[in-house]
């Protein structure tokens, strides 16, 4: 594609999709490592004060937040998609099934194969 043509990425929007992830990132390492309840409550794992004091500020911080950052974040990137379609005269309801079915099959690609 041309350089005139190509619209710049929003650095704003990619921005907070990497903080989103690495927030979601960081409340899975629990889970990664440890019993699932541990990921609910310290008193599970939690030998020292900075123990229970890191779980505290990551459950403040990130627990469910990030969630809702990514979520939030997806639905604004869907929006775009369907405003770039209907600008370029593409059927929108089309570039968006389109993109659900890629990341349909990628998910479930991950989930299945990994």
């Amino acid at each position: 594609m041309p350089e005139s043509l190509a619209k710049p990425r929003l650095v704003t929007l990619d921005a907070l999709r990497g903080f989103a992830v690495m927030g979601i990132l960081a409340m899975n390492i629990v889970a990664f490592a440890m019993p699932e309840w541990a990921y609910i409550s310290p008193a599970l794992y939690a030998d020292s004060p900075g123990d229970r004091i890191s779980w505290l500020f990551s459950f403040i911080l990130f627990e469910g937040k990030m969630r809702g950052l990514f979520s939030l974040l997806f639905g604004a990137s869907m929006m775009l998609i369907i405003e770039r379609a209907e600008a370029k005269g593409e059927d929108a309801a089309k570039v968006h099934y389109a993109r659900m079915f890629w990341l349909a099959l990628f998910g479930l690609a991950h989930f299945f194969l990994f």
